[in-house]
């Protein structure tokens, strides 16, 4: 980064959507409304996706990270029973998550996982985090939700666990590439949601949040004050 060049950016003002946006993605995976759907298109009245629906009520979310997108996701994860956890470089604990752990001990709360939430930053140490080893501890039922960055997931170990059905599901926000090319072999996969790197959009209060954040930057700058969500070389590689 160029010597005197500040670069600040959005802070939380997209995180109240990309929350929403996961939270739907979740909802429809365990009431199963991708096969829903598929009997919709074929006219048929098909009962037989009860079998597998299930419900947010009870089950363990484990988020990897806690920023903003993860504590307005456990905001919103609450009123629906669910159980938080979190897991971060600090461990630092947070009243809307039941649990905290190292991120170095995600692997101690995998069997207890339903579903495996990505809502962390891109770097060196998350490249590939939810590869095989990470799928393969979790039980045959749990979802993986990624509104990070496409390569957070080992996109070839999530397709073999879908095949294989030893997951549940998965949804998507973000791909590894962008865009994921029409003859990926992931578009196939089974009990997946893919939508292309929208989560963050649809909400007139992102842009007053964005402009709120926009103003208070150029005031303290004006005033020679400290910035806000000042993004650093180290973040931005």
């Amino acid at each position: 980064m160029p010597d005197g060049l500040l670069v600040a950016n959005a802070g939380g003002a997209y995180s109240p959507t990309v929350a929403e946006h996961a939270l739907t993605m979740m909802l429809a995976l365990i009431r199963r409304l991708p096969d829903a759907a598929i009997a919709h298109a074929r006219q048929e009245w098909d009962r037989s996706i009860q079998r597998d629906m299930g419900s947010l009520e009870g089950r363990t979310v484990t988020m990897l990270g806690f920023g903003s997108i993860g504590v307005e996701t456990a905001r919103r994860l609450k009123p629906f029973g669910a159980r938080v956890i979190a897991a971060t470089r600090s461990a630092s604990p947070h009243p809307l998550a039941d649990e905290v752990v190292p991120i170095g001990d995600l692997a101690s709360v995998l069997p207890r996982t339903d579903v495996l939430y990505a809502c962390l930053p891109l770097g060196d140490a998350t490249r590939g985090l939810i590869g095989r080893t990470v799928l393969d501890a979790l039980p045959d039922h749990a979802l993986v939700i990624n509104v990070a960055r496409g390569a957070v997931v080992d996109k070839t170990a999530l397709l073999a666990a879908l095949l294989e059905g030893r997951i549940g599901g998965a949804g998507l926000d973000v791909t590894d590439p962008e865009p994921l090319p029409a003859d990926d072999p992931l578009w196939r996969a089974p009990n997946l949601i893919i939508t292309p790197h929208v989560a963050g959009n649809g909400s007139a209060a992102v842009d007053q949040r964005l402009a709120a954040v926009t103003v208070d930057n150029v005031n303290r700058l004006a005033a020679g004050a400290p910035l806000t969500h000042l993004v650093t070389p180290r973040i931005m590689d």
